[in-house]
């Protein structure tokens, strides 16, 4: 379970990252290397919805 800052729109997922599209808080990369703890690795803020 990952908890988004925003509204989830859109998951991609590669490898043993998931890149969740959040809505007006940006695009958040999740590492899924174990499932059970999803970590944050890292954001990008837009200044748009995504």
């Amino acid at each position: 379970y990952y908890d988004t800052p925003g509204s989830a729109r859109c998951v991609y997922v590669q490898g043993f990252n998931a890149y969740v599209s959040a809505d007006s808080a940006g695009l958040r990369v999740v590492d899924v290397s174990e499932p059970t703890i999803p970590q944050e690795v890292g954001y990008y803020n837009t200044p748009e919805v995504t």
